[in-house]
């Protein structure tokens, strides 16, 4: 299992990585529905590395706790490649970056209707929690959760138990 953990841990990271360059080479990074882009990527390589998992290393069979196994660690290490280069970017390469954000949040609730007290109590929160270190930590996890969700989906349709217990089909550990 470790060898399509790691391959695809790669590629899905730096995938993930070149996605995030390419919002952040054009000032895309508070698009939404870009941003939802980063969840289909996901999806498609957990479902190519269980697919391919389970129709190579466990000749048509997999259960489900071997593809939440093998998802998640497709995930951490996709997820330390992914925080580790944006901690890099909004650090070193683009240090103003948060504070665009806090612009774009300032513009965006005084078109909702914010009061003055309501922005400057927003702007503090926002300066504590996106500071690199912090947009770090949350971008992991946020990432491995949402990732989580739809490995947990993904296993439930990809899993295929073998119908004959006694032969053990995936003899690799974790």
């Amino acid at each position: 299992m470790k060898p399509y953990v790691i391959k695809n841990g790669l590629i899905l990271g730096l995938t993930l990585v070149a996605y995030q360059l390419i919002q952040y080479m054009f000032e895309l990074y508070t698009n939404k529905f870009l941003g939802w882009g980063v969840y289909l990527v996901i999806l498609l390589m957990l479902y190519y590395t269980i697919k391919s998992f389970r129709d190579i290393e466990g000749n048509g069979y997999i259960t489900y706790g071997k593809c939440v196994a093998l998802g998640s660690l497709t995930l951490a290490v996709s997820a330390l490649i992914s925080t580790i280069t944006s901690y890099i970017y909004i650090k070193f390469i683009d240090p103003g970056i948060t504070e665009k954000l806090i612009e774009i949040s300032i513009v965006e609730m005084e078109n909702s209707g914010a009061s003055e007290m309501q922005i400057e109590q927003t702007i503090g929160i926002l300066e504590t929690m996106l500071s690199p270190e912090m947009m770090t930590i949350m971008g992991f996890f946020s990432y491995m959760f949402m990732g989580g969700l739809i490995l947990l989906i993904i296993a439930a349709f990809m899993k295929r138990e073998n119908p004959n217990p006694d032969i053990d089909s995936l003899d690799s550990g974790i």
